[in-house]
């Protein structure tokens, strides 16, 4: 287990320091002592690093201003910039894969010429939405940039993986209960609950192993609509949609079989609900989930199940357990700002007050990601935060 603690730094005006916003630590804990003045437990270090950062932010070019703070240092760390060199303990969090591609989302107006230049730059494009104004495309590092330049892309960040809400074993029929209705609703012994008549859709992350669980006659035909992209599934996708299929054909053993992905991005999963329910299902399911998915308006998976949700289809979506306080996962903070200023480069800086004049925020997580959400419209904010993560010993970000 780690400690991480998450300070908010939010600047405000003019403020005599190149600053930004936000502090995560690991085992650390500052305590601020007053309305002003510098926390002791924020060396000089951090506070030079957090200069840097500020310095690298400001200097950014009109196309690096539309990309993730996670791609712009990506790019700048392989170009060797300065203030990054002196940051050497700054993980850009990009993995960039063999072939030398970054998986990216990219917003804008989706024409053929955008497309056309994706594939120009070296590019490969997964999917494309034209009602979501989204692309979600495999770029070189480099190409980023340069795409990020173009009058109709306003944004371009790396790509979130989702994940699974899934249980290890189940015992699906059982836990459900579906043995004892269909036993209480037999007429002359005959199970007359087989969901015939049915349709029912499943979103996940792949059907793999279809045919082999198909030859030993647990699951029936199945009308797949979309499979995952490839590039998706490094290392591999686990068949989850398989086996939600078997467990929906245990209790409905009549029910037409239906899957989509959900793995090829946000925008692909809310194409894959609406597409779903266009081929007549009634039902649909999923486990899985984006962490970058809003908690504070509907965005557009949320938006897609509403839809469908008012035309009669029944949809069903896993909570998972996440914000388990067992498995280190219930860090979270929710509330409204509150001010308070620390000392940075002989300026004052306004930072986010957790209680009691704490601009840390402990909480315990094991090794993972952490993400930062506020109630702006999205893609309409006109604020602007940043999140540190800082070492155990809260002298190095």
């Amino acid at each position: 287990m780690q400690l991480k603690c998450i300070s908010l730094f939010l600047v405000r005006g003019t403020v005599v320091a190149s600053l930004l916003l936000g502090i995560t630590c690991t085992g650390f804990e500052a305590k601020a002592q007053g309305e002003k003045g510098t926390p002791p437990a924020l060396s000089e270090k951090v506070l030079n690093q957090i200069k840097l950062l500020g310095e690298e932010k400001h200097s950014r070019t009109a196309a690096q201003r539309k990309m993730s703070s996670h791609l712009v240092h990506a790019v700048k760390q392989r170009r060797g910039d300065p203030a990054l060199r002196q940051l050497s303990s700054l993980d850009s969090m990009v993995r960039v894969a063999a072939d030398d591609t970054v998986p990216v989302d990219i917003k804008a107006a989706v024409s053929y010429q955008l497309l056309e230049e994706i594939m120009a730059l070296g590019g490969t494009v997964i999917n494309s939405h034209e009602e979501y104004e989204s692309i979600r495309a495999r770029l070189p590092l480099e190409a980023t940039e340069i795409l990020a330049a173009r009058d109709d892309v306003r944004s371009i960040s790396q790509a979130w993986r989702p994940f699974l809400r899934k249980a290890d074993t189940s015992e699906g029929d059982i836990a459900h209960g579906a043995d004892i209705v269909r036993s209480k609703y037999s007429f002359t012994g005959k199970n007359v609950l087989t969901g015939e008549g049915i349709r029912v859709g499943v979103l996940s992350d792949s059907v793999d192993h279809l045919a082999y669980v198909q030859s030993l006659g647990d699951l029936p035909g199945v009308t797949v609509l979309a499979h995952p992209d490839p590039l998706n599934c490094d290392p591999g996708c686990s068949g989850e949609g398989t086996a939600m299929l078997e467990i929906i054909h245990d209790l409905a053993p009549d029910a037409e079989l239906y899957f989509a992905t959900a793995w090829n991005g946000q925008d692909s999963f809310a194409a894959n609900i609406i597409a779903l329910a266009n081929a007549g299902c009634d039902i649909i399911v999923d486990d899985v989930g984006y962490l970058d998915e809003s908690p504070f308006q509907d965005d557009v998976i949320s938006q897609a199940v509403n839809a469908v949700t008012s035309q009669g289809v029944l949809y069903f979506s896993a909570a998972g357990n996440a914000g388990n306080l067992n498995d280190g996962t219930s860090g979270v903070w929710e509330g409204d700002y509150r001010g308070m200023f620390i000392e940075v480069d002989g300026g004052f800086a306004e930072v986010h007050d957790f209680g009691g004049l704490d601009f840390a925020n402990r909480i315990t997580l094991d090794a993972g990601c952490y993400t930062l959400f506020w109630s702006d419209p999205l893609g309409a904010s006109n604020n602007d935060y940043d999140l540190y993560l800082l070492d155990p010993t809260g002298t190095t970000i």
